[in-house]
């Protein structure tokens, strides 16, 4: 009697072990291409998201940026860089912050949040936002004298 309940005690812990291994190893395999437990990315939740997933809701929160030009008699005249083919990505950075985690280690980031930040990658078409502020109304009725002109970015 006493053998046969040790027998079930020790098939009960191994199967306990053996489950717990297995959702170790299921969740472990789950972060493997999302962003680990308690993952913050410039202030947004991460956790479970792809970096596909968490470039898209970051770059809702990233301002395009613009030029005022101010001409003498007052006149202004705003041209945004979305104009100039701007175009933002977090995904370079994300990768290299989702490579650099250890997804086996997620039993050990249950209780410490981790926060990171980043800057968007940008580029722009320098040549078009050139044309854009040569041809532009302030420029071009203020050709004759170019130091009334005044650009803030």
């Amino acid at each position: 009697m006493k053998k046969k309940i040790c027998t079930i005690i020790l098939v009960v812990v191994c199967c306990i072990f053996t489950l717990s291994l297995l959702i170790y190893f299921w969740v472990v395999g789950y972060y493997k291409d999302k962003f680990i437990i308690n993952t913050w990315i410039n202030d947004v939740y991460c956790t479970g998201k792809t970096v596909d997933e968490v470039n898209n809701e970051l770059l809702r929160y990233c301002k395009i940026p613009y030029i005022v030009l101010y001409g003498a008699n007052g006149e202004q005249e705003i041209i945004s860089f979305s104009d100039a083919e701007y175009y933002q990505d977090l995904s370079p950075v994300l990768n290299s912050h989702l490579d650099a985690q250890k997804a086996m280690h997620w039993p050990l980031e249950m209780g410490n949040e981790k926060r990171i930040s980043v800057e968007p990658i940008t580029i722009w078409n320098e040549e078009l936002l050139h044309d854009m502020i040569v041809n532009s109304s302030v420029v071009q009725n203020n050709l004759r004298d170019l130091s009334t002109i005044d650009v803030k970015i």
